[in-house]
């Protein structure tokens, strides 16, 4: 066994994210040093599907999800960074030891000091898993697991037209009795196949706790989409939030710049800013209120001119607050919402952008 300088001591206040440190507490206490680990995005659906191919090619790895948050965690960060990955996948390069491969693709890895062997990064690349697949580290994969990598070029840069599904589902016979298409162009993928993503997406929202998600990522690796068809039951109540969720969303304000503030877990954060991209606004922010701070996301809409898409760069906004990630997309996090919206207001203004703000959290 891998022998640490210390476990995880500092714990957040929240249950679920409480929780999940102490599961991954528990896992990093199990690791033998010939255990083949790889490292992967945590909690979102491009992390979860690189490490189903992690699985599917090196069925007894471990693989740890990393998020940010804890990442930046003084004990958790210190822990991980000192781990012997041979691969990490979809995160800025945080490896204190060499790596056999590194693949990303968010702009703001650019400049971050590399130390692997092998990388495949591509900051025009639509996922990480994508570029997984791309690069031949891992050697070929059967056609399902080819999908759920393709699908990660629909779900990592929010290239939907239709707002996400709130129907409740009793099986995937309608979803996946299509064949799956191969597509190049992102602009021209049918409402089939974003319901396949969709279906993804909410697979990976609903396992949350770290033995859920373990159980999702072998699902993936096994059986592709059919294999979230045990997962249902969270699924349909995640879109039961959905339904709430979008009945608020069409109450609130829009202008240029729309800022949404909740408590952690108050509603589907989510939902609340795919709904309101559909209504006109050229930028979504939510930030929501954790034990620490607040997490940032920002997210651009579509349909917008190449003239507003080359003006409206959300990685260098994320920057200012920290955080990174695509033009288009991007994450950050902040300690205060003073310090936020004072970045958020003063980047609005100096692109001539109306804001209009709405704190959801007295609600």
């Amino acid at each position: 066994m891998i022998v640490l300088e210390k476990t995880i001591t500092s714990f957040p206040e929240d249950d679920k994210r409480r929780k999940f440190l102490e599961e991954l507490d528990r896992l990093l206490e199990t690791i033998e040093p010939d255990d083949r680990l790889f490292a992967t995005h945590g909690h979102c659906t491009d992390g979860a599907v690189a490490a189903a191919m992690v699985r599917n090619a090196v069925p007894y790895a471990k693989i740890i999800p990393i998020d940010y948050w804890y990442l930046n965690n003084e004990d958790a960060g210190h822990i991980l960074k000192q781990l012997p990955f041979e691969g990490i996948i979809d995160l800025a390069p945080f490896n204190l030891r060499q790596v056999k491969f590194w693949v990303d693709h968010h702009v703001s890895s650019i400049g971050h000091p590399l130390n692997a062997k092998q990388v495949r990064f591509d900051a025009d690349g639509d996922s990480g898993s994508y570029q997984l697949l791309l690069s031949g580290f891992l050697g070929e994969f059967p056609q399902y697991v080819v999908e759920l990598a393709t699908l990660t070029r629909i779900t990592d840069t929010a290239s939907y037209t239709m707002i996400p599904p709130d129907n409740e589902l009793e099986n995937l016979e309608g979803i996946l009795q299509v064949p799956f298409y191969f597509f190049d162009d992102l602009k021209k993928v049918n409402e089939t196949i974003q319901q396949r993503a969709y279906l993804l997406d909410d697979a990976v929202a609903s396992c949350y706790a770290l033995k859920d998600w373990n159980k999702l990522v072998n699902s993936l690796a096994s059986k592709g989409l059919e294999g979230i068809t045990r997962f249902l039951p969270q699924i349909n109540e995640l879109r039961k939030e959905r339904k709430k969720a979008y009945e608020i969303a069409q109450e609130l304000k829009t202008s240029d710049c729309v800022v949404v503030i909740l408590s952690d877990e108050q509603y589907d954060v989510f939902s609340i800013r795919r709904y309101l991209q559909n209504r006109g606004p050229k930028v979504v922010i939510s930030l929501t209120q954790g034990h620490d701070g607040f997490r940032i996301s920002l997210r651009r809409s579509k349909g917008l001119s190449p003239q507003l898409n080359s003006k409206i760069q959300l990685h260098e906004l994320a920057k200012k607050l920290g955080g990174g990630g695509h033009a288009a997309a991007s994450g950050a996090f902040s300690k205060t919402l003073e310090k936020a919206m004072e970045e958020i207001k003063n980047w609005c203004g100096s692109l001539d952008l109306k804001l209009v703000v709405h704190d959801l959290r007295e609600e």
